[in-house]
C-alpha cells in the first residue's frame, strides 16, 4: 500500500474487464514479488530495463545463463521446472514453478548477478493465464534459452575478466 501511489499512479485504463485486470494485477504482484527474491542480499541490481526496445533480461534468457555457469550440469533441473510451468493449468501452478527457477537464478555461482526484464516478466505472466497467448509465452522462453546470446555473452566475460 505505501507504494501503490508510485505504481499505479500513471496505470493506464486499458478497460479490460474485472476478470482481465485482475489478472493484470496479479502478473505485477508476482512480478515484484519475484524481484524481491532476486534481488535479496545482492548488491548489484538485479533488474535490466530495454535497451533501444532489445532486452536479453527475458526468463528464458535467464536459465541459459545459469546453466551456462554451471557448464550444463543444473540444465535438468531448469527443463524440469520449465516443463511444470508449462504443463500447469492455473496461475498459482505456473507461480510454484517460476518462482523454484528465480530461486535457481538468485543462487547461481556467476561474477555478477543474473538480470531479469522484469516489466517483461511481469507481461509474460499476464499472458500466461489466457490459452490463445501462454504458447507463445512458452515460444519465446524456448527460443531465448535455446539461442546462444552473443551480446549478454559478451557482457558477462568482460565483467568476469575485471
Amino acid at each position: 500500500m505505501s507504494v501503490g501511489e508510485e505504481l499505479f499512479a500513471d496505470l493506464p485504463d486499458f478497460d479490460l474487464g474485472e476478470d482481465a485486470e485482475r489478472k493484470e494485477l496479479e502478473s505485477v504482484r508476482a512480478a515484484l514479488q519475484l524481484y524481491a527474491i532476486l534481488q535479496q542480499s545482492k548488491k548489484n541490481p538485479v533488474a535490466m530495463f530495454p535497451d533501444n526496445g532489445v532486452t536479453t533480461g527475458s526468463l528464458g534468457n535467464a536459465c541459459y545463463l545459469c546453466v551456462k555457469a554451471s557448464n550444463g550440469k543444473g540444465a535438468p533441473g531448469f527443463m524440469r521446472r520449465l516443463s511444470s510451468i508449462e504443463a500447469s493449468t492455473d496461475f498459482a501452478g505456473a507461480m510454484v514453478g517460476v518462482r523454484s527457477l528465480v530461486r535457481l537464478i538468485r543462487a547461481a555461482k556467476v561474477e555478477a548477478p543474473i538480470q531479469l526484464d522484469f516489466g517483461r516478466l511481469a507481461s509474460d505472466l499476464f499472458e500466461i493465464q489466457f490459452e490463445e497467448t501462454r504458447g507463445d509465452v512458452f515460444m519465446r522462453w524456448a527460443r531465448d534459452y535455446y539461442k546462444a546470446n552473443p551480446k549478454q555473452d559478451d557482457q558477462k566475460a568482460q565483467t568476469d575478466r575485471g
